[in-house]
């Protein structure tokens, strides 16, 4: 990276490159830049595990009538949310854009349902 852009880039995210610290380096934010660039890789981490939801159109495909919710549960992780009602469950994986919905009843798959998944 040209050093101008580096700057440029240091600049946008809140670092002070004029600013001396006491031993002559330069400044980045309240910590320094070793600071700067661990928190840079969190948040590259995190993109990564966010895209590694178990929410996929190859899991849904493995889901058959007759599963346990435990079955299921291995197939697609924890639901993200569950009711219950008069023996009848729904839990529901995903979000409000991308989701499965899987409904059982005495603890077996009976329907399931899936909007927005790849």
């Amino acid at each position: 990276m040209v050093k101008q852009d580096r700057d440029v880039a240091l600049g946008i995210i809140g670092c002070d490159h004029s600013t001396p610290d006491r031993w002559g380096g330069r400044r980045c934010g309240f910590f320094g830049e070793m600071q700067l660039k661990k928190k840079i890789a969190l948040v590259a981490l995190w993109i990564g595990l966010a895209g590694c939801s178990k929410i996929t159109a190859e899991n849904y495909a493995k889901l058959q009538t007759g599963m346990s919710q435990a079955e299921v549960n291995a197939i697609l992780g924890k639901p993200d949310s569950c009711d219950e009602t008069l023996g009848f469950k729904s839990c529901r994986w995903g979000d409000d854009k991308s989701y499965v919905t899987v409904r059982f009843v005495a603890d077996k798959l009976m329907l399931n349902e899936a909007v927005n998944i790849r």
